[in-house]
């Protein structure tokens, strides 16, 4: 059961060994918290958001899609780790993850299925600002590659769900 507007959201994006994980607050339109970890580490970090004010947050996590090519062992290892993380929020939370896959992410963000990575970062920074510097950080200082996905499935999940104000 997901919550109708949730004050947190919990966006993963998954990863064969690591995986990146945005913690995004819809109501002030911004990111609290941001890592990148070994997929194990990710678990002990999941289940630790999960505890706090449950009712109040849902996990996003960006779905694996299908493009008619051949998949290997790396994105076979990603849906794995997706299973384990949507299996430790369902434990700690009582609650399903959402999923959103990557054609629905750029085309919230970007307005087309056929936008790269920096087409969906530019878009986060032309909404955020730029990420800035350690003695001026901005919004989104810090965050470089799966952390910016994992931004986009947090902002694109509020914008569709209407959760942001």
């Amino acid at each position: 059961m997901a919550v109708p507007h949730p004050l947190r959201i919990v966006a993963i994006d998954p990863g064969p060994v690591d995986s990146a994980v945005v913690v995004y607050m819809p109501e002030g339109k911004v990111p609290t918290f941001h890592l990148k970890a070994p997929n194990h580490d990710l678990l002990t970090v999941l289940w630790d958001l999960g505890g706090v004010q449950p009712a109040d947050t849902v996990c996003v996590v960006e779905e694996m899609t299908s493009y008619g090519l051949t998949a290997g062992r790396s994105m076979f290892q990603t849906c794995v780790w997706a299973g384990r993380f949507a299996q430790h929020w369902k434990t700690r939370t009582g609650r399903e993850v959402n999923w959103l896959p990557r054609p629905a992410i750029k085309v919230q963000l970007c307005g087309t299925p056929r936008a790269k990575d920096r087409d969906v970062r530019e878009e986060l920074i032309h909404r955020f600002g730029e990420p800035g510097t350690k003695k001026a950080p901005g919004v989104t200082y810090g965050f470089a590659g799966d952390t910016w996905a994992a931004l986009a499935v947090s902002v694109a999940y509020a914008e569709l769900e209407r959760v942001s104000p």
